[in-house]
């Protein structure tokens, strides 16, 4: 068995699912040649704010 990169994304854990389902199929046609077990790499974005801000009651 080879290991092959498909890339897709997604905004959801469940449409990503569905997504990665979709992109084996197209990309291994054949029910034989198809993957049983698909491994996933998932890498995400935070974003953080450079400053802690205090609000003062005036």
């Amino acid at each position: 068995m080879s290991n092959e990169s498909i890339f897709t994304q997604a905004s959801d854990i469940e449409t990503l699912r569905e997504m990665i389902r979709d992109a084996v199929h197209c990309h291994f046609p054949f029910k034989e040649s198809r993957p049983k077990i698909i491994c996933l790499h998932i890498v995400g974005d935070e974003v953080v704010t450079s400053h802690n801000y205090c609000l003062l009651d005036s």
